[in-house]
């Protein structure tokens, strides 16, 4: 995500509230954020070397920025900055989150029953600074146990690791400040067979008629079932099966 819609703010890195505009709005020439699935989380700003923030920026400040529908008014903090010679401040920051990459575990904790149990147990057994609150749908029952010469911060046994959380639980991460989620699916699922029938609609509107049929011929199986579907795209099938 990014673009003029994305307003960073930055703040002192022992900020803990964020009720107020902080330090100032970052005038950014640039500012994405990057999400990995289960994985990296972090922001990306270029600042003009000009900029009125410019003689503030350290290591470990904290920023807040939008990173999505869902995930509004997320914290970052300040992992690297690049000054050369483009005349822009490069910033790099991860998500807070990622905190969890400096923090421990503490050594023989052993988790049973659902991941809901399993990631408060993860969260009550952290060793370090941060509060990490928890929360999932995934009823499965599960055990695990961690050390610390298998788990060397608490970030590998949320996943990534074999015997963490993830490997014997599944799903699908959100994190959301310092709320971690573990989805059995993360999104809406969508019909495939409606979502085919719309795209036989376009097709249509784009009067490519050639295509329609190739496709009609080489998947009459998916057509078969495409007939069974209510919904507008479907009677937009009516025509070309009738060729």
């Amino acid at each position: 995500m990014g673009g003029d819609d994305l307003k960073p703010i930055l703040y002192n890195a022992t900020e803990t509230l964020f009720d107020s505009y902080g330090l100032g709005e970052m005038s950014a020439n640039k500012a994405t954020v990057t999400r990995e699935r289960n994985g990296n989380y972090s922001l990306y700003i270029e600042y003009p070397v000009g900029g009125s923030l410019t003689p503030l920026f350290k290591q470990d400040m904290r920023i807040k920025a939008d990173a999505g529908v869902r995930t509004k008014n997320q914290t970052f903090y300040i992992s690297r900055i690049v000054k050369d010679s483009s005349h822009v401040i490069k910033i790099y920051a991860k998500h807070i989150s990622h905190l969890t990459e400096t923090m421990g575990i503490v050594h023989g904790t052993t988790a049973v029953g659902d991941a809901n149990a399993a990631l408060a147990r993860w969260s009550e057994s952290l060793v370090g600074g941060v509060e990490f609150r928890t929360w999932s749908d995934i009823e499965t029952e599960g055990k695990a146990s961690w050390t610390v010469d298998k788990f060397r911060t608490a970030r590998e046994a949320l996943g990534g690791v074999e015997g963490s959380i993830l490997d014997v639980w599944g799903g699908e991460y959100e994190f959301d400040n310092t709320t971690i989620r573990l989805h059995k699916q993360l999104g809406r699922k969508l019909r495939q067979f409606c979502s085919m029938g719309e795209i036989f609609y376009q097709l249509r509107k784009m009067k490519i008629r050639n295509l329609v049929i190739h496709l009609f011929i080489l998947m009459p199986a998916i057509l078969q079932k495409l007939m069974k579907v209510e919904g507008r795209p479907t009677q937009y099938l009516l025509p070309y099966l009738k060729r």
